[in-house]
């Protein structure tokens, strides 16, 4: 299961709260870091951090390796199994969890996906729910229609003028190409 950076720092403070071994303040601040340098080269537009990438990697197998070597002179603390798990996850997710970092086209978080999920996820609670998988799909349809055009800067009124009066925005249109 891969984690956004912002997952991941939260997972790092809380191994940072509850354990005396520094290598999650020092992945998680090395990380913050790297996040400020591409968010100004992204400024600058810079595609990627090229083969700066490889010693940015080097450093958090360095942390990493830091990470084993701590953990391994632990002595039984609170939230023990927590951080054997965020150590094991970041090795084994290591490239897919730091993608951001390699492809400046890939956003660094899933904050704007959560966002778009929140809603869904509310209407879910509401009594009544869906009342079928046809409805629900119903309402993925509009939702996802709706979301697809505010983020392409067409007004969800206008958006949903268009689908009522039966002549919906093409995706072509939405994304510019009509």
């Amino acid at each position: 299961m891969l984690k956004c950076s912002g997952h991941l720092s939260r997972d790092m403070q809380k191994i940072v709260d509850y354990s005396d071994h520094p290598w999650a303040k020092e992945l998680k601040d090395y990380l913050a870091g790297i996040l400020h340098e591409r968010n100004i080269l992204v400024e600058n537009g810079v595609e990627s951090f090229g083969t700066r990438y490889y010693t940015i990697m080097e450093e958090i197998d360095r942390i990493l390796k830091r990470a084993d070597e701590q953990f391994a002179t632990s002595k039984g603390k609170y939230n023990e199994s927590d951080e054997r798990k965020l150590i094991n996850h970041l090795r084994k997710f290591k490239k897919s969890n730091f993608l951001w970092i390699k492809d400046f086209s890939v956003p660094p978080t899933n904050n704007l996906a959560e966002r778009s999920l929140r809603g869904i996820k509310v209407k879910q609670k509401v009594s009544g729910q869906y009342q079928d998988i046809k409805n629900a799909g119903f309402f993925a349809d509009v939702k996802s229609y709706i979301a697809t055009c505010s983020r392409n800067d067409i007004p969800p009124f206008q958006a949903l003028t268009k689908l009522m009066e039966g002549n919906p925005y093409t995706l072509k249109e939405i994304l510019g190409g009509a």
